[in-house]
């Protein structure tokens, strides 16, 4: 049961979200990458640093495209479960953004509900 007018700061906050963001950030634990999620709007946004100065050299637009577009089912999967979870949800998007050590993004992509 959700709660009463629940937003998407309340859902990023909800332990089911915060327990995917700790087995993320565990599954990253030894990669140079970070993870960090959160709302923007209607928006769930998920950055991706890439910490690593040597992962940062080997990862470039291309590659990170192509990641990206290889778990685009995943996110639209996320982006469909937005409104289930959320009351009053206009344009449920999700977000992936790849960052390099300084915080400039490298690449990113927005997945909606299809």
């Amino acid at each position: 049961m959700r709660p009463n007018n629940p937003t998407i700061v309340d859902f990023v906050k909800s332990d089911i979200m915060q327990e995917q963001l700790e087995t993320q950030i565990a599954a990253l634990e030894g990669t140079g990458i970070s993870a960090d999620v959160y709302a923007d709007g209607d928006t769930l946004v998920y950055d991706f640093t890439i910490e690593d100065e040597a992962v940062a050299s080997v990862m470039d637009k291309a590659t990170l495209d192509s990641s990206l577009q290889s778990q685009a089912s995943t996110f639209e999967g996320v982006a469909a479960m937005l409104p289930a979870a959320i009351e009053n949800i206009d344009n449920p998007a999700v977000v992936v953004r790849y960052l390099d050590p300084a915080g400039a993004e490298i690449t990113s992509m927005e997945f909606t509900a299809n």
